[in-house]
């Protein structure tokens, strides 16, 4: 009998996606601040993943054998956490399990001028469906 694996392909696409589609938002006024002091930590590259959890593939996509991808703006805080998550693109069902899996991911701090610094980050999800028998 065949048995139905799902699979979901985002990792290294995400990595190389957000390394590319960085935006810097407003920084706070104390970070201003830092006029004539040289910087002791260096600007960050890249957004950097400490904690990230998959999303889960919701039981009805899968009953439908539905497959997309999935879009998403994503703001992430001084400290690393997402602070608000924008679909841009996508399934809703498979977009709000995307959505839910990013509000518990955990980015190492983005550096700016010596400052942990606000950027946005676009965030593709692609959810693939794979039949294999066993």
């Amino acid at each position: 009998m065949p048995r139905i694996w799902v699979v979901l392909i985002f990792a290294y696409s995400v990595a190389l996606h957000a390394q590319n589609n960085m935006h810097p938002e407003v920084r706070s006024a104390a970070g201003n601040a830092a006029t004539n002091r040289q910087p002791s930590t260096p600007d960050s590259t890249a957004l950097e993943f400490i904690h990230v959890v998959e999303p889960a593939y919701p039981l009805d996509a899968v009953k439908r054998k539905l497959q997309a991808l999935v879009t998403l703006k994503v703001i992430v805080s001084e400290a690393g956490d997402g602070d608000s998550e924008t679909v841009i693109s996508g399934n809703p069902d498979l977009a709000q399990a995307a959505v839910d899996a990013v509000k518990k991911w955990k980015f190492k701090p983005f550096i700016r001028n010596a400052w942990p610094a606000r950027v946005s980050v676009i965030l593709p999800f692609d959810f693939i469906f794979v039949d294999e028998a066993i």
